[in-house]
């Protein structure tokens, strides 16, 4: 009779673990019903949060209300339609009306985001668009993207506008808006600066971030970007992401397919010579920036490491010209100076080493390398004095720069002054041991 008892406890408990796991999956299916979520629109915003999905970033976990970015941008969409209150799209709008849409989206965005400026949101993924969304932080892109987005959506003319290292929008009646010939142009055509929210003339762009005519008239920047074009800035975002996080060969088939895409896109160029310099193909690097020279031949950072790559290779003097070019470009870029100083140095150019050295410190006051490698031109030329001067520079400004200290143990060696050198070798041993400074101590103890 107990057996039969037994039995029934037994399968009863059986059902109770077989309910309770019934329960468990019934509320995660609930839980996952919660979270799961179908966007709403399908804009040029949502392809390029659906390509960082595909690429393996996190697009779905809800932020502190709840929601994806997704349903965060879809609610950023409802919005944007209720306070414009557009019925139906107009095919002629005043610059009053416009302005007034504008100004709205911006306020709408104004209220939700803060804008960066230095693009470095979150080390490895500061270039994802979702991750701008989801910790509400945005560059100058993302806001162009969520601009053309509602742009798609409330049917109004609004294209994204590439420059040197920025972007903004452009209500463009046709699309072929000419930043050299206004008068070619649409009349009424804006250029918003979608991180401030104001107008700014085609002028304003090109002094300010210095663009050539020629990049004008052959598209490579200041022009309404089409489908196509503007992916292929998702491209690019994409690329320094996976070269961030040390996925070189991923970031190389993105930055190639950038370019399928906008054949004059300069800025892939750019970073495709930097994954080439990364992986040791020099002769692609120098190849890619190039590029990035002939299609926008006032770019000074490509010229600066167009001189980086001469100078791998051994071409010091095709080093010095890209560097000259680079500070003729940029006349305050304290780090050419002092790569052609190095250059210099290396050719036995000793008193134009010392003038790009000097004028890296005018420019750069605390350059602690530019100190040091001065020091050793002094010292080469026995000027021992300008020497010690420039070595205590570069301590002053690093305590622990190691080479600083070797070097000026070497030059109080040659003045006879033993104590010292002992010193400064001391101390150089103690914050790095190269095998150069314990052979020097055994020689001099």
């Amino acid at each position: 009779m107990n057996i039969p008892h037994q039995r029934m406890t037994y399968k009863h408990g059986r059902s109770l673990l077989l309910t309770k796991a019934l329960l468990i999956f019934l509320l995660l299916s609930q839980q996952e019903l919660v979270y799961a979520y179908t966007p709403k629109y399908n804009t040029t915003i949502h392809i390029f949060l659906k390509m960082e999905e595909e690429a393996g970033f996190d697009v779905t976990t809800p932020d502190e209300e709840g929601r994806t970015v997704y349903e965060l941008v879809d609610q950023i969409i409802d919005r944007a339609i209720k306070t414009i209150g557009i019925q139906e799209p107009k095919k002629i709008y005043t610059e009053y009306e416009k302005v007034g849409i504008l100004t709205k989206i911006h306020s709408i965005l104004k209220d939700d985001f803060k804008v960066i400026y230095d693009n470095s949101i979150v080390p490895d993924t500061r270039e994802l668009l979702s991750k701008g969304l989801s910790i509400k932080k945005l560059v100058c892109v993302d806001y162009s993207f969520i601009y053309k987005g509602i742009g798609e959506i409330i049917k109004i003319p609004l294209y994204v506008v590439s420059a040197p290292e920025h972007a903004f929008i452009r209500w463009d009646s046709d699309g072929k808006h000419d930043a050299l010939n206004t008068a070619s142009s649409i009349k009424g055509d804006i250029n918003w600066e979608t991180t401030a929210g104001k107008i700014y003339s085609d002028d304003f762009y090109i002094k300010l971030l210095n663009i050539p005519p020629e990049s004008i008239n052959n598209k490579v920047y200041l022009y309404s970007l089409n489908e196509k074009q503007t992916l292929s800035l998702q491209y690019l975002n994409l690329g320094i992401v996976y070269n961030d996080l040390g996925r070189r060969e991923e970031a190389i088939t993105v930055y190639t397919k950038a370019i399928e895409l906008n054949p004059k896109y300069a800025g892939a160029y750019n970073n495709l010579g930097n994954v080439y310099d990364d992986l040791g193909k020099k002769e692609e690097a120098v190849g890619a920036y190039k590029k990035v020279i002939e299609l926008n031949p006032k770019d000074a950072s490509a010229y600066s490491n167009l001189g980086n790559l001469y100078d791998d290779l051994g071409k010091k003097e095709e080093a010095v010209g890209a560097y000259k070019k680079a500070i003729e470009l940029n006349p305050k870029d304290a780090d050419a100076y002092y790569n052609l100083g190095t250059v210099y140095q290396a050719l036995w150019r000793t008193e134009e080493a010392i003038g790009a050295y000097k004028k890296t410190i005018e420019l750069n006051p605390k350059h602690v390398n530019a100190y040091n490698n001065l020091g050793t031109v002094y010292q080469a030329l026995w000027r021992t004095e300008e020497a010690v001067g420039a070595y205590k520079k570069a301590i002053e400004l690093n305590p622990k720069h190691a080479n600083a200290y070797y070097n000026l143990g070497n030059v109080y060696q040659a003045l006879g002054r033993t104590e010292e050198a002992n010193k400064n070798f001391r101390k150089a041993e103690k914050l790095k041991k190269p095998p150069f400074v314990q052979a020097l101590l055994c020689r001099i103890f």
